[in-house]
């Protein structure tokens, strides 16, 4: 079995979602981090960011079971073109971590040999760093999670001079800021695919696709009617793959 698949997965909950993303493609969104691995009592931090993996599907199943059945997997060649990066897994009191530590407090005060810009060159580093093992919120509440299981690859919206380029656990609790946010996100740097950069179409249930079929002939007229053929056959439900899985 091969440790990482040549595909990057996204998944959610429902199909309205996945029917949302094929349409307009994905929008990123602040997404609270564990930041313990910084200071402990900072605890959460938010990133304009959107998630995908490449586990293999023959151990996808406890993946989809966390994040929602429905999803796309999308090739690898797109991903970098669209500046995506695995995200850098580190634990706490390493020599990795305690040298972020040190850039970190420099931030405030630059020293004079720094260039400009370099504080938010150091924000965008962080935005990628991940602990291996920390929590996760899930309805509101903490959950924890080995991190280092998902194979995670990032996308993190470029905000710099328009929005934050993270905000804090307080203003995240905030649904007029992140609401804001989020919604400015999404106008000034989506992450747009094409139909050729599309190898799955993830649905629960084999019911579920009569209903992606009809929505791309319907509503994807944006692809040429080849396209939209060639994508109704890239549906498949988890359900049947499972079983052979």
């Amino acid at each position: 079995m091969k440790p990482r698949s040549h595909t990057l997965f996204h998944f959610t909950k429902s199909v309205e979602t996945l029917e949302s993303i094929l349409a307009n493609g994905f929008w990123p969104r602040y997404c609270q981090e564990d930041f313990k691995w910084y200071n402990p009592e900072t605890e959460l931090i938010s990133y304009p960011m959107v998630c995908f993996c490449d586990i293999p599907l023959t151990r996808i199943d406890t993946h989809v079971k966390f994040y929602g059945s429905y999803g796309l997997g999308l090739t690898k060649q797109w991903a970098m073109s669209k500046k995506l990066s695995p995200v850098i897994y580190i634990s706490r009191d390493t020599n990795v971590s305690n040298a972020l530590t040190r850039m970190l407090h420099k931030i405030p005060h630059p020293p004079l040999e720094c260039y400009m810009g370099s504080a938010e060159d150091i924000v965008s580093i962080i935005s990628y760093v991940k602990r291996i093992e920390g929590n996760c919120i899930v309805d509101g509440k903490p959950v924890t999670k080995e991190f280092y299981q998902e194979n995670e690859w990032r996308y993190t919206a470029d905000v710099k001079g328009v929005l934050p380029q993270w905000i804090s656990k307080e203003d995240h609790s905030s649904n007029v800021i992140l609401s804001s946010c989020n919604d400015l996100a999404k106008v000034i740097s989506p992450l747009r695919f094409s139909a050729k950069d599309i190898r799955y179409i993830f649905v629960k249930f084999d019911k579920d696709i009569p209903k992606i079929i009809d929505f791309i002939q319907a509503e994807l007229t944006h692809y040429t009617e080849r396209d939209r053929k060639i994508l109704t056959s890239r549906i498949i439900s988890l359900k049947s793959i499972n079983i052979d899985l």
